[in-house]
């Protein structure tokens, strides 16, 4: 009787050990991000989004902006209807990272690295700063050596894992995500560019 008893009042112990307590549902915001990167995973899509600081008022910033952003490899801002004074949008076209001037070669990177690259970008300005949001990033004309269809990927599918919910940690991975982390970054950079010009 007493093992009875036992077994009854630690029945509903067992059934709650018996649970499942992984959340299976995504929630919206960011998931995850690489370290030492602006590459982050937003509701299953990866974007890159940056703030840059500067010197320059809110008006001053637009201005300067407008006249750097064609100067920017591969770039190409929208048609006048789709801008507004501190929001500017464009696009990325085949945009090829250029890999080789970090130094290692061709040696530990993801073979998505030589493609070239299309995705939407999205210009936010405020005063002494502006945002710079690349979403949409695809791997244009993907194709593996034993495949003959060239076909476009988006780059999340590459750099996910779990139904793009977390980032792969490989090492060449986060190698190749570094890269193309230092081309956009110092691509958008207004101050870069200021800098080689006062320098000269």
């Amino acid at each position: 009787m007493k093992r009875l008893l036992f077994l009854i009042f630690l029945f509903p112990f067992i059934l709650r050990a018996q649970t499942d307590t992984v959340n299976t549902f995504v929630f919206p915001g960011i998931q995850d991000s690489i370290p030492g990167t602006s590459l982050i995973l937003k509701n299953n899509i990866l974007l890159f989004q940056k703030v840059y600081s500067s010197a320059l008022n809110k008006e001053e910033l637009a201005s300067a902006l407008r006249s750097f952003l064609p100067t920017v490899n591969s770039f190409e801002l929208s048609d006048v209807t789709n801008q507004t004074t501190y929001q500017l949008k464009g696009k990325i076209s085949n945009y090829f990272v250029n890999f080789l001037k970090y130094g290692d070669g061709y040696r530990g990177v993801a073979y998505l690295i030589y493609f070239p690259l299309n995705a939407d970008v999205l210009i936010q300005i405020k005063d002494k700063k502006y945002r710079v949001t690349i979403s949409n990033l695809i791997v244009q004309q993907y194709y593996e050596s034993s495949i003959i269809n060239k076909d476009n990927a988006a780059l999340e599918s590459f750099l996910t894992k779990d139904d793009r919910s977390k980032i792969q940690k490989s090492n060449k991975l986060m190698k190749t995500a570094q890269y193309i982390n230092y081309e956009l970054t110092t691509s958008f950079d207004l101050n870069s560019t200021a800098k080689v010009t006062d320098d000269f």
